[in-house]
Parts: structure tokens; C-alpha cells; sequence
């Protein structure tokens, strides 16, 4: 079982990752969330507050995660954060952790005054120490999460990573499903998404020419949602997007990359996706 199922089923406590800006200050070959694709995108402001303000009535304990892209490029963060506090009962933020030394003194102290934390990819070849020190000063929480990659994805202390990898051929969505290792919870203008594959693929459409659809199954309309197990039917089962995903279902030490950046180009052949045939 899905550990975010878990926790909504045992302990009633939901989490929700959302993506708050798309684009990112690096061009990691490893992005998940293919940052490198976009220019620029947010989740609307006003759109942001209305949605969580209808996850708290639904839900009282829930686990808000801020993410991207990057988030901290994000000029609105602080409302972001303060709207977050106000209708979730814990916030996170994940981040390559470069731009925290450059946040403003009011964002650092209201992060740790409301106890927010940190989950920081620190990639190899960054100077970190001016985010160390500011995390320090501010007596933040945070956690490197490059950490547990490298548990993950390799033997050594190199960096690793997996392709990202989509079928262009649908296969079996309850074995990609069950084998799924990124099944976190994405909401997106009103819906609410098992992972952020489909709020994704419009970009993999634009860009590398595919045709993924995202059909009503792949979502939940938070509007329409009328109680708890409503959320739960959805979350505990596949979707009809699930059939284009390959990716983690294999050894999490084969097959892999060593991190790095690239330059932005017209084809974006350095980002690390594979389109499978079959």
C-alpha cells in the first residue's frame, strides 16, 4: 500500500504535493517533473486558496508539500506559505536549495516561526555553505534528500537517477500501478491527481510531438467529492493514465544516470525521458 494511502486510511491524514511554479533555476537531465520544459507557470494565486480552503473542509489534518519547478523562484511564495498555514496543518517545501540564502528575512522567519521545513536536493558541483549558514541563522528545518536518492539508486556516493519513462503503448495499468513509487497526490486547479504525470504530459504533447490523454478517471473533482471514501475509491486504485507509465518498474540500481545539467535547446535531447515503443 501506498504510503499516502496509508496515512488517509489509518490515520486519516492526507497529503498533497502542489506545484506552485513549473520552471526551475536548473536544467537537471534527471527532472521528474521535466522543469526544464517550461518557461513559466503557476498555479494561480486565488485558485491556490480556493482549492485548499475546500481540502480543509474536507479534510482536517492534512500534509501540504510546495513544490515545482522550483518553488522559491516563485515572487509570491510568502502568500503562498501564509495560505498554506492557514487551511493545512503541516507545510513543506522541496528545493535545490540555492535560492534559500536569497529569500527574504520576513519568508525565513515566517518558515520557522510555523514550523515549515525544508526537503533539499543538494546536487554535486553547488556550493552550498551560504545555505547552510542561512538555514543556521534561521534555526530551519530541513532535510538533504539527495540522501536518501543515493540509498535508493545507488551503491556509491555518486548521485544516480532513474530515465523518466513513459509507453506509447498502453500496458497493464494495475501492474504499473501497484509497482508505482511516485503515487504522492497532485492537486491541480480544482483536481486532484495520483501523481503529476498527467498535469505533464500537455507539455511532452507540445514538445516532443506524443499523444497522452488525460481522461475524467485520472482525476477527482475536489468539488465534487462528497466525503472520505469518495477520496479513498480514487486514490486506491489505478487510473486509465497508469497504462502509459513505465517508469520505476524495474531494479532501482539498473539502468541508471549519473546527475548533471544541461543547456536548454530546441529538442530537449538531454533531458532524460524515454518514449517506449512496447
Amino acid at each position: 500500500m501506498h504510503t499516502s494511502i496509508y496515512s488517509a486510511k489509518y490515520e486519516k491524514k492526507m497529503s498533497i504535493s502542489v506545484y506552485i511554479n513549473q520552471n526551475c533555476n536548473l536544467n537537471c537531465n534527471s527532472c521528474i517533473r521535466c522543469a526544464p520544459l517550461y518557461d513559466h507557470e503557476e498555479y494561480p494565486l486565488d485558485i491556490f486558496e480556493r482549492d485548499l480552503k475546500r481540502i480543509h473542509d474536507l479534510f482536517k489534518n492534512t500534509l501540504l508539500t510546495i513544490d515545482g519547478g522550483e518553488p522559491l523562484l516563485n515572487k509570491n511564495l510568502l502568500e503562498y506559505l501564509k495560505i498554506g498555514k492557514k487551511y493545512c496543518t503541516q507545510v513543506e517545501i522541496i528545493t535545490n536549495g540555492i535560492l534559500i540564502p536569497k529569500l527574504s528575512k520576513e519568508t525565513l522567519e515566517y518558515i520557522r516561526d510555523n514550523g515549515m521545513f525544508f526537503l533539499i536536493t543538494c546536487y554535486p558541483g553547488i556550493n552550498y555553505s551560504k545555505t547552510f549558514e542561512t538555514l543556521a541563522k534561521y534555526n530551519i528545518t530541513y532535510l538533504n534528500s539527495a540522501l536518501e536518492i543515493k540509498k535508493l539508486f545507488s551503491n556509491t556516493d555518486k548521485l544516480l537517477f532513474q530515465y523518466n519513462r513513459l509507453s506509447l503503448k498502453k500496458i497493464n495499468k494495475n501492474y504499473a500501478f501497484n509497482n508505482c513509487r511516485e503515487c504522492v497526490g497532485v492537486l491541480n486547479n480544482g483536481k486532484f491527481y495520483k501523481c503529476g504525470k498527467p498535469i505533464i504530459s500537455k507539455k511532452l504533447n507540445e514538445i516532443y510531438g506524443t499523444n497522452f490523454e488525460v481522461k475524467d478517471e485520472d482525476y477527482i473533482d475536489i468539488f465534487k467529492i462528497k466525503n472520505f471514501d469518495d477520496f479513498y475509491n480514487f486514490f486506491s486504485k489505478s487510473s486509465e493514465f497508469c497504462s502509459y507509465c513505465k517508469d520505476k518498474i524495474r531494479n532501482p540500481k539498473k539502468n541508471t544516470f549519473e546527475w548533471n545539467t544541461f543547456h536548454k535547446g530546441k529538442t530537449f535531447d538531454d533531458l532524460k525521458i524515454e518514449f517506449i515503443e512496447n
